[in-house]
This record gives C-alpha cells, structure tokens and sequence, in this order.
C-alpha cells in the first residue's frame, strides 16, 4: 500500500510535535511519502518534501493546499491523509479506518474521532464542543463495530 501523507506547518511552534507524528509514520509497514506545506523552509529529513509559500488567500488557506497535491497524484497512490502538524497518527490507527471502511456500505465513510490522552490515560475529546451531539438514531453496529453520525 502506498500513502501520501499532507501536513501543514506554519511557523515553528508545532515543530516538536511535527517531528514526532513524523517519526511515527516513519514506522509504518506500508510506504509512506510526505509533504509539508509551510511558510517558510524546514528541515525534516529527506524523505519529506517541504512545499514553501502562502496561499494568495493568505496563511489560514494553508491547511487548503493538500487538495491539489492529491488530485495531482490520485493514480499513484492507494490512500491519502491529510493531517495536522500536531495530531499524533500511528498505523494502528489508519488501519483501523482501513478495517472499519471495509464493513459501511458505499455511501457512508468512516471518520476518526480526535482524542487527547493524559499522562494517566484519561482522554478527551478535542474535537466534540458544546454544539455537537451524537444521532441516537443513527447508532449501528457492523461486524461487531458499532458507528454513529453527528
């Protein structure tokens, strides 16, 4: 399986934390290519292509610019992540997304659900805010994974 992972990165504030979902990804069983879209130029190994330069928009459209870099290399790779500079992903995790997408139908997609762990393993949830809230109804399960919609 070959995976093309994108990741904005402005300034160096996130740059511990980048180097780090990098290193994890590093460890994958399947080939992973990177690209890093950044304001400004970054040393993050030679297996990382660093793109340098802001959006005409203006910096917030950097997290924007992975969508012409995937449709410019839709055939040559089997999966496409776009990822924050600071959200730890490892390969458990894209193959459980893997596992989960084989068992919906074709017209539902699975999703991750962003969590934080403590030092004592307590999560939380860093993307589920006071307005957001699950359909009751839309709780399924499926080869003994259960699924629901916001």
């Amino acid at each position: 399986m070959k995976c093309l992972v994108a990741i904005p990165s402005y300034g160096t504030k996130n740059l511990a934390f980048l180097r780090r979902v990098l290193s994890e990804l590093r460890k994958a069983s399947f080939e992973v290519r990177f690209v890093v879209f950044s304001d400004a130029p970054k040393e993050l190994g030679e297996d990382v292509e660093v793109r340098v330069g802001i959006p005409p928009e203006g910096p917030r459209y950097l997290p924007f610019e992975h969508r012409k870099l995937f449709a410019e290399r839709i055939s040559g790779y089997d999966l496409f992540i776009y990822l924050e500079d600071d959200t730890l992903l490892r390969e458990k995790n894209i193959r459980a997304f893997l596992e989960a997408t084989k068992v919906l139908p074709e017209n539902e997609i699975a999703g991750f659900l962003r969590y934080e762990e403590d030092e004592r393993g307590n999560r939380y949830s860093s993307s589920i805010h006071s307005y957001y809230f699950w359909d009751l109804g839309s709780v399924k399960e499926r080869n003994g994974l259960t699924f629901a919609r916001f």
